[in-house]
């Protein structure tokens, strides 16, 4: 399949390992923030806040890991949540006569809205924003934003594990189809 995201070739060293050391600085900064955070909010309550892991795979960037938060709303007396999640994409990719390593990740904030069903099954829907940072051997790092629509499920919401699945479309800059699975604790 042909990938969307735009990739220009560069062929300096320099250049290759900037956009390496400033992958490496984003990374080290995000995990400090995520620390900071997940710390600081252990003195607060952390009522229904939930953390977990996720796979996915996507139209454009393959398969990928990442970190997801959902923070409960408290608004209105419904049932909405803010996703926060963390990707890092495996994307291999050739250019002309030469196999590029790609590198791409991405932040999603998005709200979604639960839907109570009266069972163990809680389907949601919702949308937000995608930040996206793709860069590599040979390419010129990008920032990409789109906006995000999704819809999923929390399989088993009374229990201290909660597996869930997501279909998520992003529009902007390098559109792709996502498809999510996951553990919440």
């Amino acid at each position: 399949m042909k990938s969307t995201i735009p990739v220009v070739a560069r062929f300096s060293r320099d250049t290759e390992k900037e956009l390496r050391m400033r992958s490496k600085l984003f990374l080290a900064a995000f995990a400090a923030v995520s620390l900071v955070l997940a710390t600081s909010g252990q003195a607060v309550a952390l009522d229904g806040v939930q953390f977990g892991a996720e796979a996915s795979f996507a139209s454009d960037t393959d398969f990928g890991i990442g970190a997801r938060v959902v923070v409960p709303l408290e608004m209105g007396g419904g049932n909405l949540n803010v996703i926060g999640t963390f990707d890092y994409f495996f994307v291999g990719d050739d250019y002309g006569d030469y196999s590029v390593d790609i590198n791409y990740f991405e932040i999603n904030a998005n709200v979604a809205y639960g839907f109570d069903i009266g069972s163990n099954i809680e389907p949601y829907a919702g949308g937000g924003l995608r930040i996206g940072h793709i860069g590599g051997d040979l390419v010129e790092g990008d920032t990409l934003i789109g906006v995000n629509i999704l819809g999923g499920a929390k399989f088993g919401v009374d229990s201290s594990i909660t597996p869930f699945a997501e279909l998520r479309v992003s529009f902007g800059d390098g559109d792709q189809v996502y498809i999510t699975g996951g553990i919440l604790f």
